[in-house]
């Protein structure tokens, strides 16, 4: 007859499980904020694109990095 103590793991289970349920509604509400705020910001940043080829055209210039200039090499062969 060990009621009390099986009373008292089935209480320390039934917690066990209310904060791991907790937790996971925690993780699933994060999850669904940033997937609302990912997808906010891809929509602006759609929006900021379409303002700047309204502004600039399709053929502004960016910010790509160019590779040095190197002078070309003959072709005379080294005697």
């Amino acid at each position: 007859m060990k009621t009390s103590s099986n009373s008292r793991r089935g209480k320390r289970g039934l917690a066990a499980s209310v904060i791991v349920l907790v937790v996971l509604l925690a993780m699933v509400s994060f999850i669904a904020a940033n997937t609302v705020a990912l997808q906010r910001l891809r929509r602006e940043l759609r929006l900021v694109e379409q303002r700047q080829v309204q502004r600039y055209g399709t053929n502004a210039v960016t910010n790509v990095v160019v590779a040095p200039f190197k002078p070309a090499t003959t072709n005379e062969p080294i005697r």
